[in-house]
């Protein structure tokens, strides 16, 4: 059991069989699970819709906006009723372990001033432990958005996430505003994930998490790390120096080993070009075509799933 009312968000974009799972296990732990579409084709909207019930709520099937603005709709409908403490952020190929919400909320409970975290957050993605902070180590380095529980409040103080970034760097964002507001992060030790796309970014961050996307992801990647370390990099000096670390070699061993180098040099180039013009929200059409061109002409596709 545990205090509040919490209301889970999922984004939805072609999820595969394994959503029935993540929102079973959801539904035990959650008093409401609201899953929004964004932008999936006709077979696997229609296989969401099938999930809604008392308890399960179904919104869509909307244009592809991003997960920003999905998660957006999700949280400003679970806001729109009264009482909810916590919302809950998950993937849809992402499962909390079980009892995640009740351990979280013992962690926050035993923590020490616990009105001055703005979220909890997974200590652990498929058994890789999310890095802490040199000098404050019950606070991750940046948690990621899947698990994330977040006090309603958090969202009145500080706003909702970032819909100009489209896609990654969304929890980045939102974290780093919490702590410009003087919120903090917390992690729980208690809460594993288990995410179906293998471990977290913290193992070999680029090289492992990027080589499962196609080359359009790495360009959201380039753009909105840039724009993270532009707002946040000076504010920040632990984040920004460990993050810039993780992302320099990251990307060097994707373009060492990535059987679609040319494709992901381009998509780093266009996400810079796109920084320095401070362009924002999903990759232009032409840009796309482009890097699809690149990965047909020079190596197979690049495997990975997300949205566009």
């Amino acid at each position: 059991m545990h205090a509040g009312v919490v209301v889970a968000v999922v984004p939805l974009f072609n999820p595969s069989a394994r959503l029935a799972d993540v929102v079973a296990r959801l539904a035990l732990q959650c008093d409401r699970v609201i899953l929004v579409d964004d932008g999936s084709d006709d077979e696997s909207w229609d296989s969401a819709a099938r999930l809604a019930c008392d308890r399960v709520s179904v919104i869509g099937p909307r244009s592809n906006s991003g997960i920003a603005s999905a998660l957006n709709v999700g949280v400003r409908l679970a806001m729109a009723g009264s009482g909810v403490d916590f919302i809950l952020t998950c993937d849809q190929d992402s499962l909390i372990s079980e009892l995640y919400v009740a351990a979280a909320m013992h962690r926050l409970s035993s923590a020490e001033d616990p009105e001055s975290y703005a979220l909890i957050c997974a200590s652990a993605y498929n058994g890789v432990p999310v890095p802490s902070r040199l000098w404050h180590r019950r606070e991750p380095l940046e948690p990621m958005q899947s698990g994330m529980l977040i006090r309603a409040s958090t969202f009145m103080r500080i706003g909702y996430f970032s819909d100009h970034l489209f896609i990654d760097c969304v929890d980045t964002d939102f974290y780093l505003r919490c702590r410009s507001a003087g919120l903090k992060a917390l992690l729980a030790p208690p809460c594993p994930l288990a995410h179906h796309l293998g471990a977290s970014r913290w193992n070999a961050e680029m090289a492992d998490r990027h080589s499962r996307h196609p080359s359009w992801r790495t360009y959201y990647v380039a753009r909105n790390r840039l724009k993270m370390m532009q707002i946040y990099g000076v504010a920040d000096p632990e984040w920004s120096l460990r993050i810039s670390v993780i992302q320099l070699v990251g990307m060097a061993a994707l373009l060492v080993s990535s059987p679609d180098r040319y494709a992901q040099w381009a998509a780093m180039r266009l996400g810079y070009r796109a920084f320095r013009a401070g362009v924002n929200g999903p990759l232009s059409a032409r840009g796309r075509r482009m890097l699809l061109s690149l990965e047909a002409a020079h190596a197979s596709p690049a495997k990975g799933s997300g949205r566009g």
